[in-house]
């Protein structure tokens, strides 16, 4: 099995490479599209990024597998934004605030609204603090990044695969994998 993978996918694939067998080749590409395209042209048999590919990416016969819950931000138009702006930044969200410990002291402020549906009133001109699980094929990332790359605590991992092996079976069992 050949599992491609994105660079900021790296921890999570060095862990899923301690707990599968031998014959899982591993193999970093410079991005998510990229590995998408080998998934979607059979030249790879699975695929790890950290982000919700879109329909047009996948092939009908993909499978999602969500190896961990996040959220991120949603935006008009897809962009970069370094990391310390964001101390600058509005934006919107409809999650619990108690969910939102992580984030208190990332945004200039976070205002809290009844309802996705009421966010996207103000249509994506303010960016949206989003569920992964609530990303639609209409919104672009906002994404923030720093020196190292794009910012973890904005990406989730999700692994597509077309067909169900041994080892995509292990993968689900660590990290407790859900939304299959």
């Amino acid at each position: 099995m050949k599992l491609v993978y994105c660079p900021t996918m790296t921890p999570f694939a060095s862990e899923i490479l301690k707990n599968v067998s031998d014959e899982v080749e591993f193999i970093k590409v410079p991005s998510a599209a990229q590995a998408l395209s080998m998934l979607k042209y059979n030249e790879a048999d699975s695929v790890l990024i950290g982000r919700s590919a879109k329909q047009r990416e996948l092939s009908e016969d993909t499978k999602e597998l969500r190896l961990k819950n996040g959220y991120t931000l949603a935006f008009k138009d897809k962009e970069m934004i370094y990391e310390e702006e964001l101390k600058d930044l509005s934006v919107l969200t409809y999650l619990n605030e108690n969910d939102l410990n992580d984030f208190k002291d990332t945004f200039k402020e976070i205002k809290y609204l009844s309802s996705l549906k009421e966010c996207l009133k103000f249509k994506l001109d303010i960016p949206i603090l989003v569920d992964w699980q609530d990303f639609r094929e209409d919104f672009q990332l906002l994404i923030p990044v720093n020196d190292d790359g794009k910012v973890m605590k904005f990406r989730a991992p999700v692994l597509y695969y077309k067909k169900r092996t041994e080892d995509i079976l292990k993968i689900k069992n660590m990290f407790n994998g859900e939304n299959e």
